[in-house]
């Protein structure tokens, strides 16, 4: 889509759903997709169809049941979570919050943190981003981590996570 001069809608359907194991262990699956996002060498993980913004970024995370995101750090990245289901713990700066549907997270930029579900139910978040990190600046996490296919998500988590088809495409009777 490219940079925005004006309104832009990017629907949730036509972007790409990521999974991907952000950790070397188990239990570190999460899904991601980025509705807006930084121009090249930035990463975006929608380049084409979401926004390029030199400002900053934005998408939605689920983080099935059990699993957690590994302590990692943004050093010239204030972030912000938003959660819309279920219940998330996000610990950095030698504190841990609780956080459920409609909490606000503020994460300040260079601050270690990390996240788990810390419920019953799989948790759904916006993030926001202002800034960027210099590209491949990010403090990832630790070494190990790698891809993984939507495939090998938990079979229960893809069944919540499958879109319905657009209305504009069912098929006649």
């Amino acid at each position: 889509m490219g940079a925005a001069s004006g309104l832009c809608l990017v629907r949730h359907q036509d972007l790409s759903t990521r999974w991907n194991a952000v950790g070397a262990g188990p239990g570190t699956m999460r899904y991601f997709v980025q509705y807006v996002g930084g121009p090249e060498p930035h990463p975006h993980g929608s380049r084409g169809i979401g926004v390029e913004s030199d400002k900053g970024a934005c998408g939605l995370h689920l983080l099935p049941v059990g699993n957690r995101m590994p302590e990692h750090t943004h050093p010239a990245i204030d972030e912000v979570y938003v959660v819309i289901r279920g219940r998330m713990a996000v610990a950095g700066g030698g504190q841990e919050v609780l956080a459920g549907p409609l909490d606000c997270v503020h994460i300040p930029a260079g601050t270690p943190h990390a996240s788990r579900n810390a419920g019953d139910e799989d948790v759904q978040f916006l993030w926001f981003q202002w800034g960027f990190d210099a590209p491949g600046g990010a403090a990832a996490p630790p070494a190990g981590g790698g891809k993984a296919t939507r495939a090998a998500a938990p079979r229960a988590a893809q069944r919540r996570t499958r879109r319905p088809a657009p209305a504009t495409r069912r098929r006649r009777r």
